[in-house]
C-alpha cells in the first residue's frame, strides 16, 4: 500500500525562482529579445504621457524665448491656467507668461491669496542641495530634447511634432506588444514542455520502491495540476513580473527627471507596500500548497473510483465513495477560500494605500505650488500626474502578479520536489555490460528489507540457477518468494548479502544489459492503450512482421489475431480490455518470446485463469522456457513437479530445496501443501499441463 512520504520543508521563493530561471537558460535569447520588446513598450508608454505637457506648455501657454507674450487669442482657460501657476511662483521654460487685462487681474488676486509677492523666495535646507545639484545638472539635455520636440515654427510646429510622436509612439507600442507577447507565450510553452518531459523522464528513471511509497493520485496530480500550476508560475512570470517592473523604473526615472521632490515623497508608500506583500505572499504560498495536496487526493479518489467501479457497483458502495468525494471536495472548497480571503485582504490594503497615496501627492504638489522655492511649468505638472498614474496601475497588478506567483509556486514546488528526488537505484560509474550466459545465477546470503522499514522480508536467501535451469519457488503467501523474484530485474537492491550473474554484482552491471536478457510474464498481464503491433514491440523495439506472427504462433494468439478487426492495427484498450484474460497472458507470452530472452522469470502466470486458457497458456509458456535460465513462482504446484529444482520459501528463508519426488518424500512444509491442495480438489490440474515443460513421465507420488 502506497504511504505519504514526510513532507520536506516548502522551498524559498528565491530558490525556486533560480531554478525556473535555469529552466529558461536554453532559451536565453528569446528571453533576450522579449526584453527589449518590454523595454521599448514602457519607453513608447511613458513617452506618450510626455505628450500632453508640450500640449499646455506650447499649445495652450505659449511664449516666445524672450518672454513676449505671443499673438493668439485670450481664452477664458488659457488665462486662468497661466493666472493661477503664475501666482503659484511657477514659471514656463523658465520665463514669466505675460498676459494682459483681465489676466493680469486674476494673477494679481491669486498673489494676494498666497500671502507672498511674485519676487518672494522661500530658503531651502540643506539636505535638498543635493537633489538641487543633480536637477541642475540634468537641465541642460532636458531643455535640449525640449527644443527638438517644439521646434522654430511656433505652435503649430509644437503641435505637428506632438502628432508626429504619437504615431510612433503608437507604433512602437503596437510593434513591441505584439512581440512581446509572442514571445512570452513561446517562451512559456517551450519551458513547460521541457519540464513535461523532464518530469517525465525522470519518473522513468526512479525504482520501483519510489511507487510503492506513493499514491497513484497524487503523482497524477503532480503532473496535471501541479504542472499547470508551474505554468501559470511562468506565465505570470514573463508577463507582469517582467512587463511592470520595467514600465515602474522608466516612469520613475521620468518622473525624477521632473520633479525628484515629489517623485521621492510619492516613494514613501513603496515600503509599507513591499511588507504588505511579502507577508500575504508567504501566506498566500503556504495555503496554495495545502490546497495542491488536497487536490492531490481529489485525483486519487477519482482515480479509485474509475479504477474500481466494478467493485464499487458489487458492494453497493456508490454511497460511501460519494460521501468520502464530498469530504475532499468541501476541503477543496475550503482550502481553496483561505487561499482567496488572503488574496482579497491583500489587494484591498494595497488598494488603501495607493488611495492614501493621492491626498499625499495633492498635498505635497499644493505646497510646493505655494512656495516660489519649487518651480513647476503646467505641462511638467500634467506630465507628473500621468507619471503618476502610469506608475500606479503597474504597481497594482504587480503586487497582484506577486501574490498569484506565489499560489503558483506552491505547485511548482511540489514538481521540483519529485525532480529532487535521486534514483536509488542508478548504474555506477564503472558500470558493465553483462556477458553471455553460461554460469548462471546465484543469491549469497541475502538479506533484505523494503524501503522506509526495519522489518527483514529475506534473511540468509542463498542458492544457485545454472544455465537452462528451471527453478520453482513455493511457499505461503507473503513468504518472499515475489521479493527474491524483483531482486533480478533490480526492482530493489539487497540490503546485505549479493546477487550475482556470470559472477558479476548485479550492482555493477548495466540496467539495460542486464534487462535486454531478461522478460516477465506476471499474474496480472498488462497491456498498453495501444495497437497489438506497439504492445508487441515492447519487447523488441525493431521486430520485424516475420518475427511478430512466430511470436504469435508460438504463443498460441494466432486465432485471436484473426479475429480481430483491424488485426496488427487494433487499439486493445486500457489494459486490454477488448481482450479476455488468457488472451491477454498469451500477448504478454508472445512480446516476451519477440525478447529472446536469456533469463525468465514467471510470477504466477496461470494462476488466475480458467482451465482452458490456463491449458493455451501453459503450452505457450513450454515454447517459452525451452533452454532458458527459468524462475517460476507458482501456488498450484502440480504445475512445477518436473522443475529442476523448487525451493521453499517461508519466513524469508530457504526452509526446504529439491525436487517434487524428494521433497514429497521429506514430507515437510512442501509435502503439506501438496496434500492440502490434492484434498482441496486441485489434483484436476496435474492432468493440465506443467509449467516447468516437462512431461510429468507419471509421477503421482
Amino acid at each position: 500500500m502506497a504511504t505519504d512520504e514526510p513532507q520536506r520543508p516548502t522551498t524559498s521563493s528565491a530558490t525556486l525562482a533560480r531554478k525556473i530561471a535555469r529552466a529558461v537558460l536554453p532559451y536565453r535569447w528569446i528571453l533576450c529579445g522579449t526584453i527589449a520588446c518590454i523595454l521599448l513598450q514602457s519607453v513608447c508608454a511613458v513617452g506618450r504621457v510626455t505628450l500632453p505637457k508640450f500640449l499646455v506648455d506650447d499649445v495652450i501657454l505659449p511664449a516666445d524665448s524672450a518672454g513676449r507674450e505671443l499673438n493668439l487669442p485670450a481664452s477664458p482657460g488659457r488665462v486662468a491656467t497661466a493666472a493661477l501657476f503664475q501666482a503659484a511662483g511657477s514659471r514656463v521654460r523658465t520665463q514669466p507668461v505675460f498676459v494682459s487685462g483681465t489676466g493680469e487681474a486674476v494673477i494679481h488676486a491669486a498673489q494676494q491669496l498666497s500671502g507672498r509677492r511674485p519676487d518672494q523666495k522661500s530658503a531651502t535646507g540643506g539636505s535638498l542641495a543635493l537633489i538641487d545639484t543633480l536637477s541642475a545638472e540634468g537641465a541642460s539635455w532636458k531643455e535640449t530634447i525640449y527644443g527638438a520636440i517644439r521646434g522654430t515654427g511656433g505652435p503649430m510646429r509644437t503641435l505637428i511634432n506632438i502628432s508626429i510622436l504619437a504615431v510612433i509612439f503608437a507604433l512602437g507600442l503596437s510593434f513591441s506588444s505584439y512581440f512581446a507577447s509572442y514571445w512570452q507565450k513561446e517562451l512559456v510553452l517551450r519551458v513547460n514542455a521541457d519540464m513535461r518531459r523532464e518530469l517525465f523522464a525522470h519518473l522513468l528513471k526512479l525504482e520501483v520502491s519510489f511507487f510503492a511509497r506513493r499514491e497513484g493520485g497524487d503523482l497524477l496530480s503532480r503532473i496535471t495540476n501541479d504542472l499547470g500550476a508551474f505554468e501559470l508560475a511562468l506565465r505570470i512570470l514573463f508577463s507582469d513580473l517582467f512587463v511592470q517592473p520595467v514600465t515602474i523604473l522608466v516612469a520613475f526615472a521620468a518622473a525624477m527627471w521632473i520633479n525628484p521632490y515629489l517623485t521621492l515623497g510619492s516613494c514613501l508608500i513603496g515600503p509599507p507596500l513591499y511588507l504588505v506583500v511579502r507577508k500575504f505572499g508567504k501566506k498566500i504560498k503556504r495555503r496554495a500548497r495545502r490546497r495542491q495536496q488536497v487536490s492531490a487526493k481529489f485525483v486519487q479518489a477519482v482515480s479509485q473510483t474509475i479504477g474500481g467501479v466494478r467493485v464499487i457497483k458489487a458492494f453497493d458502495a456508490e454511497d460511501a465513495e460519494l460521501q468520502n468525494f464530498d469530504q475532499i471536495n468541501e476541503q477543496i472548497v475550503r482550502h481553496s477560500l483561505k487561499v482567496n480571503r488572503t488574496h482579497v485582504l491583500s489587494a484591498n490594503i494595497i488598494q488603501l494605500l495607493n488611495n492614501l497615496l493621492v491626498p499625499a501627492f495633492l498635498f505635497g504638489g499644493g505646497t510646493m505650488l505655494l512656495s516660489s522655492r519649487f518651480t513647476l511649468e503646467p505641462g511638467d505638472l500634467v506630465f507628473f500626474l500621468g507619471l503618476l498614474i502610469t506608475i500606479y496601475k503597474p504597481a497594482k497588478s504587480l503586487s497582484k502578479a506577486w501574490n498569484g506567483f506565489q499560489e503558483a509556486l506552491a505547485g511548482a514546488d511540489r514538481v521540483y520536489e519529485i525532480l529532487e528526488h535521486q534514483p536509488q537505484i542508478d548504474d555506477a560509474d564503472d558500470a558493465v555490460d553483462l556477458p553471455p550466459l553460461c554460469e548462471g545465477v546465484r543469491f549469497e546470503d541475502v538479506h533484505f528489507c523494503y524501503p522506509g522499514s526495519d522489518q527483514e522480508v529475506l534473511r540468509g536467501v542463498s542458492f544457485s540457477m545454472r544455465k537452462g535451469e528451471v527453478i520453482a519457488l513455493v511457499g505461503p503467501s507473503g513468504a518472499g518468494k515475489s521479493t527474491i523474484l524483483s531482486l533480478l530485474p533490480r526492482f530493489y537492491d539487497v540490503s546485505s548479502g549479493t546477487v550475482r550473474i556470470e559472477g558479476f554484482d548485479l550492482r555493477t552491471l548495466r540496467r539495460s544489459s542486464l534487462l535486454q536478457r531478461m522478460a516477465l510474464v506476471t499474474q496480472d498481464p498488462f497491456l498498453f492503450n495501444t495497437t497489438v503491433e506497439e504492445n508487441l514491440r515492447y519487447g523488441k523495439r525493431q521486430a520485424s512482421r516475420a518475427e511478430m506472427d512466430q511470436a504469435l504462433r508460438d504463443a498460441n494468439f494466432s486465432s485471436v489475431l484473426e479475429r480481430l478487426p483491424h488485426g496488427y492495427d487494433t487499439v486493445l484498450g486500457d489494459r486490454g480490455a477488448n481482450l479476455s484474460g488468457g488472451e491477454r497472458q498469451r500477448l504478454t507470452i508472445a512480446r516476451a518470446l519477440l525478447r529472446d530472452p536469456d533469463i525468465l522469470l514467471l510470477d504466477e502466470a496461470t494462476a488466475s485463469l480458467d482451465s482452458q486458457s490456463e491449458r493455451q497458456v501453459q503450452e505457450a509458456l513450454e515454447r517459452l522456457m525451452e533452454g532458458r535460465t527459468t524462475l517460476v513462482i507458482a501456488h498450484r504446484l502440480a504445475t512445477i513437479r518436473n522443475a529442476d529444482r523448487i525451493l521453499v520459501i517461508d519466513g524469508g528463508r530457504i526452509v526446504e530445496s529439491g525436487s517434487h519426488v524428494e521433497l514429497v518424500e521429506q514430507g515437510g512444509l512442501y509435502k503439506t501443501m501438496y496434500d492440502m491442495q490434492f484434498r482441496a480438489g486441485d489434483g484436476a490440474v496435474a492432468e493440465s499441463g506443467s509449467l516447468t515443460g516437462r512431461s510429468s513421465g507419471g509421477d503421482d507420488a
